[in-house]
Formats: C-alpha cells, sequence, structure tokens
C-alpha cells in the first residue's frame, strides 16, 4: 500500500513537471506571437515599459507644438497678405518635407502605442504565468518532500529498506529462540547499528552477532565455521516462521537440510539436533542430508546411498 502510495506521489510529480513544461512553452508562444524574438528580448524590452509616459508626453508636446507652429502660419498668412508673393516652390517642398516628417511621427506614435498595448496585454500574461508557477513551485515542494523522505535521500534509507529492516528484525528475533538454545545462551543476531559505517547507512541490512560473553557485538563474518552453520539454520528457521506468519494460512511442512553438521563438535551437535527435534515434534518433516558418521547413531530412520562398482543403491534403514 506503501508503495503505491509513493507510485501516486511520484505520478503527481512528473504531472506538475509536464504543467510547468507546458506554461513554460505556452509562454515561449505568447512571446513570439506578440513579436518578440524569444522570452529573453520580452525581459529585455520590460526595462524600457516605465519610458512609455515619457513617450508619451513627448507626443503630446510635439502635438502642441505642431499646433502653435500652424497658428504661427495663419499670423505669417495674414501679416504678408499686401507683400509680394514668396517662393512658393521652395516653401511647398519646405512643407511636404514637413508633413512627410509629421506623418511619419504619427505613424511612430501609432506603433508606439500599439507596442504599448501589447506591453500591457504580455505584462498581464506575464502576472499569470509567474502566479502560476509559483503556485506550482509550492504544490512540488510538498510533494518532493514526500518524495525525498521516501527516497530516503536525507536517511541514506528508502522506504524499500524500512520495510525490509522491520521485516529482518522479525526474523532475527525469531532466529535467536534457537541460536541462544543451540548456543547456550550465548549468542544473539541483530542489525547493525553501527552508523559511521556508511556501507551499513545506505543498506541497513547488515547483520551483526551479540557474544553475551564479551559483551559486544562484532560482524557476523567473524563466527567460526560451526558457528556460522547455527546461525544460518537459526535465520532459515527464523525465515520459514516469518513467511508461515505473514502466508496467511500457509504451513511450511517440510525442511531439507544439506550438510554442515561436519563443523559442529558433539556437544554443539546436540543442540543443533534437540533443536530440529522440537520442529519434528511441531508437526514438521526434517530432512538432514549429511556424511558425518555420527549422525547414523542420532537419527532414527534413514535414507542410506551405497556407492557400488555398478553405480549408487539406496535403501531405508530404521534404528
Amino acid at each position: 500500500k506503501q508503495q503505491q502510495e509513493a507510485q501516486n506521489w511520484q505520478h503527481q510529480v512528473e504531472v506538475l513537471r509536464d504543467r510547468f513544461s507546458q506554461g513554460v512553452q505556452a509562454l515561449r508562444d505568447r512571446v513570439v506571437a506578440a513579436g518578440f524574438e524569444s522570452v529573453k528580448a520580452c525581459r529585455a524590452m520590460q526595462a524600457a515599459v516605465g519610458q512609455i509616459p515619457e513617450l508619451e508626453a513627448a507626443v503630446r508636446q510635439y502635438d502642441t507644438q505642431v499646433q502653435q507652429v500652424q497658428g504661427q502660419l495663419d499670423q505669417e498668412e495674414k501679416a504678408i497678405g499686401s507683400q509680394h508673393r514668396p517662393d512658393v516652390a521652395a516653401a511647398r517642398t519646405a512643407l511636404t518635407e514637413a508633413e512627410k516628417a509629421s506623418q511619419a511621427l504619427v505613424e511612430e506614435k501609432g506603433s508606439l502605442a500599439a507596442q504599448y498595448r501589447r506591453w500591457q496585454q504580455g505584462k498581464a500574461a506575464l502576472a499569470a504565468l509567474q502566479q502560476e508557477g509559483r503556485d506550482l513551485t509550492e504544490a512540488y515542494k510538498t510533494v518532493g518532500a514526500v518524495y525525498e523522505l521516501i527516497a530516503g535521500k536525507q536517511t541514506g534509507i528508502n522506504f524499500e529498506r524500512y520495510v525490509l529492516g522491520a521485516l529482518l528484525d522479525e526474523v532475527l528475533a525469531a532466529a535467536n529462540g534457537r541460536l541462544q538454545g543451540m548456543s547456550r545462551q550465548r549468542y544473539s543476531l541483530q542489525r547493525s547499528r553501527s552508523w559511521d559505517d556508511k556501507r551499513v547507512k545506505q543498506i541497513g541490512l547488515d547483520i551483526e552477532v551479540y557474544d553475551n560473553y564479551t559483551g559486544y557485538a562484532r560482524p557476523a563474518n567473524t563466527l567460526s565455521g560451526g558457528e556460522t552453520f547455527l546461525a544460518s539454520l537459526s535465520l532459515a528457521l527464523g525465515l520459514a516462521d516469518v513467511v508461515q506468519a505473514y502466508s496467511g494460512g500457509i504451513h511450511l511442512d517440510t525442511m531439507f537440510i544439506d550438510e554442515g553438521f561436519g563443523t559442529l563438535d558433539g556437544e554443539t551437535l546436540d543442540y543443533a539436533l534437540k533443536t530440529l527435534a522440537s520442529l519434528r515434534s511441531g508437526g514438521r518433516l526434517v530432512g538432514i542430508i549429511s556424511h558425518v558418521p555420527e549422525l547414523k547413531e542420532r537419527i532414527d530412520a534413514r535414507l542410506a546411498v551405497h556407492k557400488t562398482d555398478r553405480g549408487s543403491t539406496s535403501s531405508f534403514e530404521f534404528a
């Protein structure tokens, strides 16, 4: 269930990223439609938005000057009514040039007004996109924090390792019930808590052995061959108990153990066989595959395999 929830969060992260990418692309399309070459050019032009009132004031001042000049021209025409006619052609040429310049200014004014309207529209759209970006960033913070927690980016242990660690603790608890009996209350298994070891911090599933004789825990690979066999046998039995507890009614009725008894001394072998006998009394069938001669005297029913020149033969033997 938690993994499904984690996937849902991850899906939301991807959806938010897609929405963010679409928003960025939409902004670029609007910028191009507004006549800009790129978003960078649009941002560069934003610095000139504050100059629009000055440009409008300059245009109004120009219109006022045009009206003043026109009034002066009317007065001059009245004043020179009785005088000789000046060079009209030259005057008309000058007037034409002035009219062209005036028309150019009028067109520039229209262009500036249209550009001003586009800037206002772009400014409103940009503000909306900025707000949407802030909303997406806030949403991503929440989802991203949950994802980083599940992924274990801060703790070094992701959700999967955390669950496996909890299950491993149950397996170790079940295994210690057998190991302590077979080791005469000396050894017990536990998860490593040495966080100084970076490898352990990243994995969180290493096993160490607590020695009641010394009062210290040490790595599991420091056990002798016989002790390693007892620890492995205890883990196998503990794992069987936990799997059976989580399986919903399924029982592990049969268990086979292949070799390993040859590394045990006589007393330790007795403890190991007593533990296996307790499993048999609980209704489980325990099969042992071994070449250790001492086991023949301790096991009542045996399937013996004999080598001959013509091949191997087998037969059941009962004590």
